[in-house]
């Protein structure tokens, strides 16, 4: 007689998505690779395909495990590596995160970073991410170690005047499981609203090249200005402040606690210009 365990779970679909992915990766299996065949992931790869930002086109490519191979009629190839650091630098503020302690800030928060409400958001960051890296490579190579700590400023810069703080302290709170409630009602209607409102200043932009690269010349301008210490890193130990935290709503060093302060211009004025 051959005895086989067998474990029985009941589980919504979302949960059971985040028990598979737990489960075999206890197995040797990749997180990655297996996030990569969740719904929204799918999904994700469609809305990549369906929409430009600065006139490039995207592929996402879902599995790391799959050669990418040309791009084919594509700009740019996308993988779930630069979606994750789109989604740290930005929505969780961890540019800090992603600059170093990747791996673990990825196993950490993997299995709960993924919603379906934030799936434009995801694809028009890491759009900037992807047109951004480019864009330092060609005019700011001196600059290319900032890349995470620029995305991250150029999503606080456009939108400085919307209470984005809500969707940190969201995922925040969902990865703590502090006093963490799933949102309904009018708290779900205001936060739909600011990530349709996020989308809407990133697609303003995405139709003005010259735009963008203004603010991102703005954005190292005043680094190199008043943030000496972010770009003289030609020393391991210099190199240390870009794994500090970053935001005033953290704990510990906090580099741009004094973003308002520094960055004044607005985005309606490079739209203008």
């Amino acid at each position: 007689m051959v005895k086989v365990p067998v474990k029985i779970i009941i589980a919504s679909d979302d949960e059971y998505e985040k028990i598979t992915i737990r489960t075999n990766s206890q197995n040797g299996i990749s997180e990655k690779d297996l996030v990569s065949i969740t719904n929204i992931q799918k999904d994700l790869e469609d809305v990549f395909s369906k929409n430009k930002f600065l006139n490039n086109s995207f592929t996402y490519k879902r599995q790391n495990s799959i050669s990418e191979g040309g791009l084919g009629d594509f700009d740019y190839i996308v993988n779930i590596n630069d979606i994750l650091r789109a989604i740290f630098s930005t929505l969780l503020y961890m540019p800090h995160k992603v600059s170093g302690y990747f791996d673990k800030t990825t196993s950490d928060l993997i299995d709960i970073i993924f919603e379906d409400r934030f799936i434009k958001l995801y694809q028009v960051t890491t759009s900037v991410y992807k047109i951004l890296d480019d864009y330092l490579d060609e005019k700011h190579p001196e600059n290319k170690k900032l890349r995470f700590h620029l995305l991250y400023l150029f999503y606080k810069f456009i939108c400085k005047d919307l209470y984005i703080d809500n969707i940190e302290r969201y995922f925040r709170k969902e990865k703590n499981k502090k006093n963490f409630e799933e949102l309904e009602g009018e708290e779900l209607l205001k936060q739909n609203e600011l990530i349709n409102n996020i989308v809407s200043r990133h697609f303003k932009i995405s139709k003005n090249e010259t735009a963008f690269h203004s603010i991102i010349d703005y954005l190292i301008e005043i680094v190199v200005k008043d943030y000496s210490n972010l770009t003289n890193l030609d020393t391991r130990e210099k190199e240390k402040i870009l794994y500090k935290t970053v935001d005033k709503v953290q704990r510990g060093e906090q580099v741009f606690s004094n973003f308002e302060l520094k960055f004044t211009k607005t985005l309606n004025e490079f739209i203008t210009e």
